[in-house]
Order: structure tokens, then C-alpha cells, then sequence
């Protein structure tokens, strides 16, 4: 990386005078070339320098050499902070807006989203957007918000405005409107108000009351009657509910639309448990010792043929309870 930086940083044109019998010289500060500070802005940007690096290396250039910004900010140009972030129970919340952050991504590509003639665009699976992970919001506290009605009241009024007025990009309206909501499996019990893990009617999808076998919650009945939106929205199971849920104010179908977590519930719980179960469960389900060994050597053997994709690299199958939801998702699709 420092070689790398190094010859990146041939391309700054500055004016050295160097004395070479040793007595200093006064030091002019010159007015950089507009050139320099976007070169050296695309350094920064090209291989992810940090701003505290990038500020001890502004020290530097301004003390011998430029006139340059002394911050990373100013060099960067980045915008001002201009949403405030606002105190609730529990913790902080900021609210960007779903405007803000959807417009910049809409003008970008707006002569690849459609070419209508139309007064109304409708943005269906559009690639270069779909890539984009756009934050409306965001909570910052040690524990979960205490209400989620105050947590997700600045979407809902986001929402509402912009569904109902649209987004006006280059004289193109672009409606707004939500698919799918995916949360893990917390989240999801925040926002649907209801019954969390190991309760008896816990299950979102079907009506079956749970039973206790063996120190655990089981749902065994598969032809149980299903939960409907009618019935989440009439509590018609009241058991089910711990209060009133925010979705309830959009026009969704919150059982089909709020997805299953797959993390959770795949991975970390039914794929590990099964591995789990394989390598240190009870005899009669445990694998021979000469299996494990075989399994965790081909786990091995493969992890030179990994792409960079894949954030963590395979383990033994010893290491088991280490495992998180990357390794597991990999041995379910791809190793196992």
C-alpha cells in the first residue's frame, strides 16, 4: 500500500526548492494547483485512505509545502450535516428522508430507468437502483426503542407525503410505494407488536399454539389455520399481540409482505443446530471422529478456491459454535 500510495502521489505537481548545502531556506507556501487537490482527493477516494490519515497527511503538505484545507471535510467537500438527530427513549434517531436519499439515485440514472413519454413512471426491478441501500432512517441506542410507534413515526410521515405527492424528477413523477419489508427477527417483533421468541403463539404464520418438549418451544401441527392481514388487523388472536403495529397504517399485507428472516431462522438456527448436533451431539446422531476429520479436511482443502465475495473464510467443523451467519450460509448453498 505504500509503494502504491507513493507513486500515486508522483502526479502532484509541486514546486520544490531544496537546499542542498544544508541551511534552511524560507518557506513559501504556494497556492496549489487546482489539480492537486483533486488528485488528491481521488487518492483518498481510490484506496479508502481514513480521514485521520488523511488529516495527519494535510498537516504535513500545508506545513512544508501547500496551502491546502487542513481537514478532510473541506477537501472532500463534504455537505454539512442538515438533519437533525433528535433524543428518544433509549437512544437517537436521525431521520434523512426518503426524498434526499432516492432523488440523487433517480437523476443518476434517468435516462436508463424509462424512456415513457408518459406522465408517470413506475420503477419496477431496475438493476442500477436495486444496488443501492439507501438509509431513511437510523437509531443509535445500547437497547432496542423502547416504543416503536415514536421509532417509526418519521418514516410513516415521510411516507405518506412522498406516496401521495410522488417524486418529481426532471419533470417526471416517479411513484413511491413499499414491496417488502425485511427485518431480522427482533426487528420484526418490534415492528409487528407482538409475542416474541419462545412464546406459545409466537409463530407469525400459522395460529398453533406451541408445547414444551424437552426444555424447548415446538410448533408440530403443519395444518394449523393461517394467519391472515384481516386477522392481524382485527386481532382476531388477541393472545397474539402485545399492542397496536405502525404497518398497520400502510396498505400492505403484513403477513405476506413481511418476509421471513432467513438468517435467523435457516442459518443460525436450523443449520447450526443440525451441525451442532452432527459433531457434538449424543451418540447415536454424532458423526464418526474419522468423518469429522474428513468433512473439516475438505473444508480446508477448498478455501484457496474462495472468491473475495465471501466475507469469512470456511472453519473446521470443530469450531462450530464460532460459526456465524457467512459461514453457515456458505456450507448450506455452496460446501455442504
Amino acid at each position: 500500500m505504500q509503494s502504491e500510495s507513493n507513486a500515486n502521489f508522483s502526479s502532484l505537481n509541486t514546486n520544490l526548492n531544496l537546499n542542498l548545502s544544508g541551511n534552511q531556506l524560507p518557506c513559501i507556501k504556494q497556492e496549489p494547483n487546482i489539480n492537486v487537490k483533486d488528485n488528491l482527493r481521488q487518492w483518498v477516494l481510490k484506496h479508502n485512505i481514513s480521514h485521520n490519515a488523511t488529516n495527519s497527511l494535510n498537516d504535513i503538505l500545508k506545513e512544508e509545502v501547500l496551502n491546502i484545507p487542513q481537514d478532510v471535510c473541506t477537501l472532500m467537500k463534504t455537505p454539512e450535516i442538515s438533519h437533525e438527530i433528535v433524543s428518544v427513549v433509549n437512544g437517537s434517531y436521525i431521520h434523512l428522508g426518503i426524498k434526499n436519499m432516492l432523488v440523487p439515485v433517480l437523476k443518476k440514472y434517468f435516462n436508463m430507468i424509462n424512456k415513457s413519454d408518459g406522465v408517470l413512471i413506475l420503477v419496477i426491478n431496475c438493476q442500477p437502483i436495486n444496488k443501492y441501500v439507501l438509509p431513511v432512517g437510523i437509531f443509535h441506542g445500547l437497547t432496542k426503542p423502547a416504543s416503536v410507534n415514536e421509532f417509526f413515526q418519521p418514516f410513516l410521515d415521510d411516507f405518506f407525503e412522498v406516496s401521495q405527492n410522488s417524486l418529481c424528477v426532471n419533470n417526471k413523477l416517479f411513484k413511491f410505494e413499499i414491496g417488502h419489508i425485511i427485518c431480522d427477527t427482533l426487528a420484526k417483533k418490534i415492528l409487528l407488536n407482538v409475542l416474541g421468541q419462545n412464546a406459545y403463539y409466537w409463530c407469525s404464520f400459522c395460529t398453533h399454539e406451541g408445547e414444551y418438549i424437552q426444555h424447548r418451544m415446538t410448533f408440530p401441527e403443519i395444518d394449523a389455520p393461517l394467519r391472515t392481514n384481516h386477522s392481524f388487523r382485527s386481532k382476531v388472536y388477541e393472545e397474539y399481540h402485545e399492542g397496536d403495529s405502525p404497518l398497520e397504517f400502510l396498505d400492505i399485507d403484513i403477513i405476506k409482505d413481511v418476509f421471513l428472516d432467513y438468517m435467523h431462522l435457516l442459518c443460525i438456527v436450523i443449520t447450526k443446530r443440525l451441525i451442532q448436533l452432527w459433531v457434538k451431539g449424543k451418540k447415536d446422531v454424532r458423526l464418526m471422529e474419522e468423518d469429522k476429520l474428513n468433512i473439516s479436511k475438505n473444508i480446508i482443502d477448498i478455501k484457496p478456491y474462495v472468491p473475495s465475495e465471501f466475507s469469512r473464510q470456511p472453519r473446521v467443523l470443530d469450531d462450530i459454535d464460532y460459526w456465524k451467519a457467512t459461514k453457515l450460509s456458505f456450507f448450506l448453498l455452496y460446501f455442504g
